[in-house]
Order: structure tokens, then sequence, then C-alpha cells
């Protein structure tokens, strides 16, 4: 009886499971597709998922720390399937937004004026244009307008020959706020900029110099007759020596010596022009310094330097056997012998050329430079402002001849061509 029970038992299983085969074969007739196509054949064994297997699948799920079950495979004859549960799944990458990568930072552009931080030229002792910021060099402003505006404002300084820094530092700033407008920056005090600035004004205090001399010996050269080189060199130290009595050169005429006409003589007003006025062509209107009265007003220490100047260049020419003697010291030999050494010169600290005896310098030249400041700050500004208006009535009356036509030119007396530079 209980083998029986048990064959029946057993038959019921199987009919069950031929059963779950052929509808599972049924379902795969019908899916299309070639990856299925392989798949159209019965299948053997499948194992299957028991209500307690779903137990044990819960009870997974509340203890993850534990170690993953491997279920028992379910042999058959053909195929053996293992189930097994992960019990610890990969974690997700997690994601990070655009916006914060794109907030990584980024290493500051270098400042367009940085080149003014260095405190030493970048070869030699002397600072070049190529150790300014590129950006002052662009369209010639430098040299066409800042350093003539710079120039103005040094020729109305009292003290000609020396401008203190905590003076000049303030009076770049203004005038680089207006040759660059837009541009933020601080002038450094020990920077290319203020070291080239100073440069050319040592180089601009040398020209008054080089320019008297060109201009006696100009003079000198046309008012001889001799050819005799010694007559000539006599005639020239007595000319020069008439028109240092009394301060003659600076007169309008030498020989009247109208005091109403000091430094109006000829050689001043082409002094003042070949000097200074050239030099400044193109300055910037700047406010800050108020370039439109320095222009009028503030030229006593440029008129005080173009007489030193002349002074010193008529002296030269007057005393020339004395100065050359000046110049050098005479050694004695133990033979008797005797060489003559030049004596040494001083170096400017800003031009790096050597400062001779003769040269245009405040060593030389400080003094007289400073007594006619002194004189023409006495006469008032008007007298200031009146003679740079002579010179600009010279300058302007040069300038047509210059651009008049050639037929103009044509030699009609002395006196016809002498009628534009009277006053």
């Amino acid at each position: 009886m209980e083998t029986k029970t048990l064959r029946s038992t057993t038959d019921d299983e199987e009919d069950d499971e031929n059963e779950f085969k052929e509808h599972l074969s049924s379902l795969v007739a019908n899916t299309k597709g070639k990856a299925w196509e392989g798949m159209q054949r019965p299948i053997e064994a499948v194992d299957l998922i028991t209500s307690s297997d779903e137990d044990s699948y819960a009870a997974d799920e509340d203890n993850k720390d534990t170690p993953p079950e491997v279920k028992p495979a379910w042999v058959t004859s053909k195929t053996s399937v293992t189930v097994c549960e992960n019990t610890n799944p990969p974690k997700k990458i997690k994601l990070e937004p655009a916006s914060k990568i794109m907030d990584a930072p980024v290493s500051p552009e270098p400042s367009v004026m940085s080149a003014d931080m260095m405190t030493k030229p970048k070869s030699g002792n002397q600072w070049r244009n190529t150790d300014l910021p590129p950006l002052m060099l662009e369209d010639g402003i430098w040299r066409r307008f800042f350093i003539p505006t710079v120039f103005l404002w040094a020729g109305a300084q009292p003290n000609f020959w020396s401008i203190e820094t905590e003076k000049l530092l303030p009076a770049l700033q203004a005038i680089f706020d207006v040759a660059y407008p837009g541009t933020s920056h601080n002038i450094q005090p020990r920077g290319p900029i203020i070291g080239l600035v100073n440069q050319h004004i040592c180089s601009w205090r040398s020209n008054f110099g080089s320019t008297a001399i060109a201009l006696v010996a100009n003079f000198l050269a046309t008012s001889k007759d001799n050819e005799d080189e010694d007559e000539d060199a006599k005639f020239e130290q007595t000319l020069a020596a008439e028109l240092l009595k009394e301060w003659a050169f600076l007169y309008e005429d030498p020989e009247v010596r109208d005091p109403g006409q000091i430094y109006r003589s000829e050689f001043m007003l082409e002094m003042i022009e070949a000097a200074h006025l050239n030099a400044i062509a193109g300055f910037l209107d700047v406010p800050a310094i108020n370039t439109d009265d320095l222009q009028l007003k503030g030229m006593q220490a440029v008129i005080a330097a173009c007489a030193a100047s002349l002074e010193r260049a008529l002296n030269f020419v007057a005393k020339s056997k004395a100065l050359d003697d000046d110049q050098s010291i005479v050694a004695s030999s133990a033979k008797g012998s005797t060489k003559s050494h030049r004596m040494p010169s001083k170096r400017n600290k800003f031009s790096n050329k050597d400062v001779g005896a003769l040269a245009f310098s405040e060593a030389n030249c400080g003094l007289a430079t400073t007594e006619y400041y002194q004189s023409l700050t006495r006469r008032g500004p008007k007298y200031t402002i009146d003679t740079i208006a002579m010179v600009r009535q010279r300058q302007e009356a040069i300038q047509k001849l210059k651009d008049a036509p050639a037929e103009d030119l044509k030699p009609k007396g002395g006196r016809a061509l002498l009628l534009p530079f009277t006053h």
C-alpha cells in the first residue's frame, strides 16, 4: 500500500514537469528574432525557486554582512544551473556636475605693466626702451608725447640741476594717466620708467651745453676774415671776450645793452628754441601739472640755463688756453722731462658718461644758473611770457621761409631777408 502511494506521487511530479516543459517550449517557438533561433529546442531541466528559497533571500537582505550563500545545484541528466545572490552589489559612480569641474583655479595672467616692477636693467647698467612695458612703446607714445611732457615739467622746476624723486614721481604718474588712459598702474620709484626718465632728463640738460657750443662756434666761424689760423684764434678770443663784458651776449643789442631787452639776444632766442622748445614739441595737456601755465610762465629755469650755457661756451673760446691747462696736470720725471696727464673726470650716475671740467654740469654752471634764475624771477612772470612769445614768433617766421615757394627765396637784398626777424 505504501509503495503504491509513493509511485503515484512520483508519476504526478513527472506529469507536472513535462507539462511545464511543453509550456516553455511553446513560448520559445513563438518568439521572433535570430537570437532565439538556437534556443528553440526542448529544455531538459530548469531549477525552480520555491517558497522556501524566497524566505532565504529575504533573510539574506536582512543580514548583508554575511558571505554570499550558494544555492545547492539541482542536477539533471543534461543541465545543471547554480543560483548565487551577491549580497554586496557594486556601487554606482558619482558624477560631478560640469559647473564644478569648470570652477578649477586658473593662474592669473601677468600684468601688462609687470616690467615696471624690475629694479635692475635686463643688461648692462643703463635702462633701455626694451626694459619698459611693451604697452608704453605702442604708437610712439613714449617718445613723441610722454618724454616731451616730462621735459616741459622739468624745465619749470626751480632747481634746474636736481629734481627730487618725491617731486618727480607724482608728476610722472599724472603724465602716465593721461598718456595711457584706462591703464591702472602706480609708477615704481626704482623701476625702468623713472630710471629712463632720469636718463632722458640728464641728456636734455647736456644738450644745452652742446647747443651753446655749436651756436658760438658757428657765429665765430662766420665772423672771421683772415685765413691765418693764429690770427683767427686771436680774433675769436677777442670777440668772445667782448661779448662776455657786462654780459653783452644776453642783450638784444649788444652795444646798447638795454636792461629792458636782456635775455632777448639772437643767441638767447635761438638757444631757447633749439635746446628746449623743440624738445617739448608734442607735449600732452595734463591738468594735474598745469601744462598750460608751464609752457608760458614756467620757463625761468630754462632761460637761466640757456644764459649759463652760452656764458660757458664763450668762456671756453675766450680763455681756451687757460681752460686747457685746467684739464691737465704736469708731472716731472726723474730725468727732468715733463709729461701732461689728463685729470680724471667724474661720471654721471644717470647717463654713465664722464663729466669733464668743460662740461655743462652743475659743478661748472650751477652757480651761474641759480643767479640768472633769480634775476628772471625778479622781473616777474610777464617778462618771461613775453620772451617766450618772441621765440615762438621767430619759430613761425622761420617756418614760413621754409614753406615759401622757391621763387620767393631768391635774393632780394639783405635787409629784406631780415624783416621777418624784427620785433
